[in-house]
Parts: C-alpha cells; structure tokens; sequence
C-alpha cells in the first residue's frame, strides 16, 4: 500500500509521490523536506568544523615552539651571510631646514666660532737656542776641524817676518818670541813681528783667540738664520690666518647679502632690479629673466652682478636686456652698465 500525505490545498489524502492533488489539482509541495535536509548538512558541516578547528588548537598548544616556528635556513658557520634584492637598510630619519634657516645658522656659526689655524708641530717644544750654545757648538767644531798642531823644536818652517817670508829652523819659542834661522845664524823674532797665521801656528793662546773668533763668526749666521725661518713661519702663520678670516667673511658676507637683497621667489636682486627700474620708460613692462651673482674677485664684501630682463622701450616694443652691476654688502650700487 504506497504511502499517503495530506493535501494542504483541499483536505484529502494523496499518494507521497504524486506532483498534483487529483481532487483540487494543487501542486504538492515537498520543499520543506529539502530545506530540513539541507539545514541537516549544514550543521554537520559546521559542528565537524568547529571539532576539526578545537583539535588544532589543542594539537598546536600541546607542541613544542620547535614545532610551531618555521625551521631558519641552516647556513654552515664559516658562510657569509647574502643581502637579498628585497632588503633594504633602515631608513635614516633626516631635519630638512628651510634654506633661509639654514643660511641663518650658516652665518651665526660663522659669525661666533673662530676659524682654527692649524700651525706646524704646535704640541712640540720649541727649542731655546742662544748665541753662547751657538758658540761653544762651534767652538768644538773648529777644534775638531782645525786642531792646534804644537810646533816641533827643529823643524824647518817658513814665517812671515815684517811682513817678508822668511825660511829657517825653529830653534827655541819664548814669552817674548822666538829663535828662529840657521845653525850658523839665529835671530830672536818677537811676536809683534810675525804675522797672524804664523802666531796662531805657534802660540796656543792665539789658537785659543782664533777659535773663538771663528766660532762666534758661524754661531753669529747659524742665529741669523734660525731667526729668518721663524721669521718666514710667523709671516706664513699669519698669511694663513689672514686667509682663513677672509673666508670667513666672505662666506659670512655672501649669506647675509643673499637673505637682504636676493629674491627667494625668482632670484633677481632687488637693489638692481630698482635701479634699472628707475630708468626705464615703462616700469611696470619689466619682466626678470635671470640673475647671475658672484663675489667679487679681490674683494670679500663686493658681488658681480649679471641680470637678464624684458621690458618695453619708449616705442612700446619688448626688448631684451643685459645688465652688469657691482652691489656692496650692504646693497649699494657700485657700478650698473649694459652690456
């Protein structure tokens, strides 16, 4: 006996597999049984899920960090370590100052810290050196280089007598002199006779006096040149620092005249932009090109100035102009010509 259901239309009893009731002809609707069957599945679905996820996570908090953490790539000990394309350093957290900011810390570093003048071996003692160290150096120098030779009794010589050569035998030396020619003849020469070089061949004492004037004479130009080259290192330790204050200024000089006269907004200096104003015969037609500026050569506080500019002549046609001026650091007008 097949199976029967209710028809919701009319009442009567119908077979389960019947599409249309064949008292009323309603349509058998069987949606319902679908729609359970479909909520069915898809909590079972979801409750298998749910269990699936509660395992995981029990799985994952019963295990080992080891387990957990993807495993490094294992590089041998003696290995260098390779930078990938991707890498990249941490960037570098840079203060941007605006430009007439930085200029006016330019100036005031420049203005308040002294330009430091490096001088040659500054930490090494200099060494005194006096006229009597000179001396006695030289003193041993001349004993060493010139030896005084004591005179042999006997020997055959030849000395300046009265200013005369005269050759004999040395035969005695005194105080007063010596006894000097042949064995035949002999002559006492006092000392005021001979001549210098023969006296200091002779007379230690001469020797002595000799020496001293020879020392003081070299110890005299050894001073004398040791005074010109620290003569030449002040003059060059001057020049040098005469030069490092001229930078100094002219670096000073050249920001303060760029934030006074020199527009931020197309760079033209306003003092000349004034001046060829004055002249023209339609101000307001000027339009500013270009503007060129340098320091002046020779000069710390003087600018050369070439300017570039458009403006109309007095028959009213556009004309382009190029102008030289020389600016002081105060903004004056030195010299202004066309060129």
């Amino acid at each position: 006996m097949p199976k029967l259901i209710k028809c919701k239309s009319c009442g009567n009893m119908i077979a389960k597999s019947a599409s249309f009731c064949p008292q009323c002809g309603g349509k058998v609707d069987r949606s319902n049984g679908l729609a359970i069957l479909f909520l069915i599945v898809l909590v079972v679905a979801i409750f298998t899920s749910c269990l699936r996820v509660m395992y995981q996570d029990a799985h994952l908090a019963s295990s080992p960090p080891e387990n957990i953490q993807k495993a490094p790539n294992k590089q041998p000990k003696n290995s260098v370590p390779v930078k990938t394309e991707n890498q990249s350093p941490p960037p570098i957290e840079q203060e941007l100052l605006p430009v007439k900011e930085e200029e006016d810390k330019l100036a005031q570093s420049v203005e308040q810290k002294p330009v430091p003048v490096k001088e040659e071996d500054e930490n090494k003692e200099e060494e005194v050196v006096t006229l009597e160290t000179l001396i006695a150096k030289n003193r041993e120098k001349v004993y060493s280089e010139m030896p005084f030779q004591e005179p042999e009794i006997g020997s055959v010589m030849i000395i300046r007598v009265d200013n005369e050569d005269t050759e004999g035998i040395l035969h005695k030396i005194t105080d007063k002199g010596i006894l000097f020619g042949s064995e035949d003849a002999k002559v006492m020469f006092t000392w005021d006779r001979l001549s210098k070089k023969d006296l200091i061949k002779l007379r230690r004492s001469d020797y002595e006096e000799f020496a001293k004037e020879i020392a003081m004479e070299w110890a005299q130009g050894e001073l004398a040149k040791i005074e010109a080259e620290k003569l030449k290192k002040a003059e060059e330790a001057e020049r040098k620092r005469q030069e490092a204050e001229a930078k100094r200024q002219k670096r000073y000089n050249a920001s303060r005249f760029r934030q006074e006269f020199i527009s931020s907004w197309d760079g033209s200096c306003r003092p000349v932009v004034n001046a060829v104003k004055s002249v023209m015969d339609d101000p307001d037609s000027f339009e500013h090109v270009k503007t060129e500026w340098w320091t002046l050569k020779g000069t710390t506080d003087q600018y050369l100035i070439h300017m570039t500019c458009r403006g109309n002549n007095r028959f009213g046609a556009k004309i382009l102009t190029k102008i030289e001026a020389v600016c002081r650091v105060n903004g004056s007008i030195v010299s202004l010509k066309y060129l």
